[in-house]
């Protein structure tokens, strides 16, 4: 049996749209912490900061895993969107700018 389509696209908006607003407060609430931290009046005089390669690997890591993870979830709800099934009805559609056709048949395989 199909699963529901509908269920599946709605799971997976919800999902990018959940991730997209996590990380929007996540880099926001880092931004503003950061800008007060190290604004010019405490820290006139900049420290040197060596890069971390651990670091580098998350934040890279990180990323591509959630990237990932939406674009397992839209595919698994398109695949089923891509299978016709068996008892559907075909459906010849045209259209023109101010006329159009349209012409359901059923057919018994």
């Amino acid at each position: 049996m199909r699963p529901n389509i509908v269920d599946q696209v709605d799971t997976t908006f919800i999902l990018i749209v959940t991730i997209s607003v996590i990380l929007l407060l996540f880099v926001t609430i880092i931004m503003i912490y950061f800008l007060i931290k190290y604004n010019k009046k405490k820290n006139a005089t900049p420290a040197n900061i060596h890069g971390s390669t651990a670091l580098e690997i998350i934040w890279t890591a990180i990323p591509i895993m959630l990237a990932l993870g939406m674009f397992f979830s839209g595919y698994a709800s398109f695949k089923y969107m891509r299978n016709v099934p068996e008892n559907a009805f075909i459906i010849r559609v045209t259209a023109r700018m101010c006329n159009g056709a349209l012409n359901i048949r059923m057919v018994k395989k």
